[in-house]
């Protein structure tokens, strides 16, 4: 089912055909779903809501489906329509399709290219990395039936789309950090934003596309994975750790946050669930602003080489992506260094515009050299001392894969902050008791593969 209503021309149809031939894994989702990124080429994300389908439209395509056979649940059916209609909503609105839908030096053709091979990127990425499920309602080019959903799971393209650039770009923010525009800021100071904002977008551009090219864009799931973990206090992780802000509802402002309610909610009665959408009347969560004093994260990142096994890189990496965006998205400072037998240069992520060059860097970082952790605790507390504010809140993380047993008496003396040690690999009692008398908090991964944390989310084990 096409989700945008706009038609396409032949010659449409065969540029879709051109891109879509190449790869192997096009075949996996409905025609439909390249139609309607071409389409959106044309109606561009502003004016989405004009052309974008009905709510009637779904509830009659739901009821045609149930009818013919081809869904065996009326509901499920208008879940799978309403997840459709949402996901393309949120595509058209993320960064990667208005980076590429707003560079006036691509044609029409080259932007279709952009988006098309970007899809077949993740797919392939859905084949490699998610073995234990299956194909679900798989659409046909040729036919040009079927869902748009191809992968079991509750997972559409659009959706996984949305996941990964999600993970990739923090939101905009405008509380007021970095650069951020204000309300009452001068003409000078807007300018001057509005030339980061165009720089900010070109890097954003390069960065999606490079993360596609290589291949990249577990990483970034795996950390999105990470994130979730990380504000979620059922096994009481990161209870003691004041990163982030408490939890509370407030009504929903528009079609775009459709996502955040149950979907339970989509099973009510018509009449019901367009009233309540129309009024507004759906709660969803919201993060209350910061009451506690500014955040400083302080993070230590291991590089050396017993740091080189994919696993071990992988979470490394994936934690200092969430840890960047979490201060990101909370307004709060971090100041991080990779280390290995000596400290390597010490790197701030302060302000948005940040966001594109920290990433790369990390994606970069190549694993090398031996281990010293108290080289590097010491080389943080001078660090601290010098970056911190009087009302900073100042927090250190340790991420390694525990090499080395620690002089308890030399960090607590040299580090008198809270601080935090993630533990990529389980290590033996002697070893892991020397971190526990040095860190008020210590975690420890119990994954055992990237694919086992892509599936199921990084999970750590408290053991202090």
């Amino acid at each position: 089912m096409r989700i945008i209503n706009f038609k396409l021309s032949s010659e449409d149809k065969q540029m879709i055909t051109k891109y879509t031939d190449f790869g192997d894994h096009f075949w996996m989702v409905s025609q439909d779903v390249y139609e309607d990124i071409v389409a959106l080429l044309y109606t561009g994300y502003k004016s989405i809501s004009r052309h974008i389908i009905s709510f009637d439209d779904l509830y009659e395509e739901a009821k045609n489906r149930y009818v013919s056979g081809y869904e065996v649940s009326y509901k499920r059916g208008l879940e799978k329509l309403f997840e459709m209609r949402r996901d393309i909503v949120f595509f058209a609105n993320g960064d990667l399709f208005r980076d590429v839908y707003d560079d006036n030096k691509l044609t029409l053709e080259q932007k279709a290219e952009i988006l098309l091979k970007g899809m077949e990127a993740i797919l392939d990425h859905l084949m490699n990395h998610t073995p234990d499920k299956g194909l679900g309602n798989q659409g046909s080019q040729s036919s040009g039936q079927g869902s748009g959903q191809g992968i079991s799971g509750g997972t559409t393209p659009y959706e996984m789309y949305g996941n990964i650039l999600n993970a990739i770009l923090p939101p905009s923010t405008n509380k007021g950090q970095g650069n951020g525009v204000g309300a009452t800021r001068g003409k000078d100071e807007l300018e001057k934003n509005n030339k980061l904002n165009e720089e900010l977008r070109k890097k954003i551009g390069s960065l999606v596309r490079k993360v596609f090219q290589q291949g990249r864009y577990n990483l970034f799931n795996l950390a999105s994975n990470f994130l979730s973990a990380f504000d979620r206090d059922e096994k009481g992780e990161w209870t003691d750790v004041e990163i982030g802000n408490s939890l509370r509802f407030r009504p929903m402002r528009g079609l775009s946050e459709l996502s955040k309610i149950p979907s339970y909610n989509f099973f009510l009665p018509d009449e019901v669930l367009e009233a309540k959408i129309i009024n507004r009347q759906f709660m969803v969560p919201q993060y209350r602003e910061r009451k506690k004093r500014k955040q400083l994260i302080y993070v230590l990142g291991d590089v050396s080489s017993s740091m080189g096994g994919e696993r071990r890189e992988m979470f490394m990496k994936a934690v200092m992506i969430s840890l960047g965006r979490k201060a990101i998205e909370d307004t709060g400072r971090m100041f991080y260094r990779f280390f290995e037998s000596s400290p390597h240069a010490l790197k701030g992520l302060t302000a948005r515009y940040q966001w594109p060059s920290f990433s790369e860097e990390i994606i970069d970082k190549q694993m090398s050299g031996g281990t010293s952790i108290h080289n590097a605790v010491a080389q943080a507390s001078e660090d601290i001392e010098k970056i911190k504010e009087v009302d900073d809140e100042t927090e250190l993380v340790l991420i390694t894969d525990g090499t080395e047993l620690l002089d308890a008496d030399e960090i607590n003396k040299r580090v008198t902050c809270k601080k935090y040690c993630i533990l990529l690999e389980s290590v033996g009692s002697s070893m892991l008791d020397s971190y526990k008398k040095c860190f008020d908090t210590v975690l420890v991964a119990n994954v055992s593969s990237v694919d086992d944390a892509m599936k199921h989310g990084l999970e750590f084990s408290k053991c202090r």
